[in-house]
């Protein structure tokens, strides 16, 4: 719904009449009402990020942007863990997460903040560790827009969850 409402005005709030007479009583789970105005509760990056998205290739992609994301994922996780581990080790850590079942089940749910998070997480870990863009121009020389696309794409996962910055953190030093 937010995702909709960005996309065609631009803002992640809808008005709701009934909630100016009711003291903003009426709202769903996760939602805020504020003077009759409906806002995302949590995870304000999902629907700013899927509208964005949306706003660009088309509200029919909503359903498509969470598996997509997931399937990036396995392929960059299998490159991260290939370079770290070897080959084998990343073929088999990328088969394991591709069938595991909580990767299965958030994967179907598009709109569920698990898997976009972890994804993006991973794409910016392959952006960091591979240097996809160095590599394939060499003129971007120290792998600086690498950089700056995982620090892109971190952002965007710490959009979706910003309270994951907690261990986020501590893990990027190890």
């Amino acid at each position: 719904y937010f995702a909709r409402a960005f996309v065609a005005n631009g803002t992640l709030t809808a008005f709701e009449p009934l909630n100016v007479d009711l003291d903003d009583a009426i709202h769903p789970r996760s939602v805020v009402s504020l003077n009759g105005r409906l806002a995302p509760g949590g995870f304000l990056g999902l629907p700013a990020l899927y509208g964005g998205i949306m706003s660009v290739v088309g509200t029919w992609a909503l359903p498509l942007i969470t598996p997509l994301l997931a399937f990036l994922a396995v392929f960059a996780w299998n490159a991260v863990a290939s370079q770290a581990f070897g080959r084998r080790t990343g073929f088999v850590s990328a088969l394991v997460l591709a069938l595991h079942p909580a990767w299965l089940y958030y994967t179907a749910r598009s709109l569920m903040p698990n898997v976009p998070f972890v994804s993006l997480l991973i794409l910016a870990a392959f952006a960091a560790s591979a240097r996809p863009l160095a590599h394939r121009f060499p003129a971007l020389k120290g792998g600086a827009a690498d950089l700056f696309v995982a620090g892109l794409l971190a952002g965007f996962a710490l959009a979706i969850r910003p309270s994951e910055l907690l261990w986020l953190v501590p893990a990027s030093f190890v």
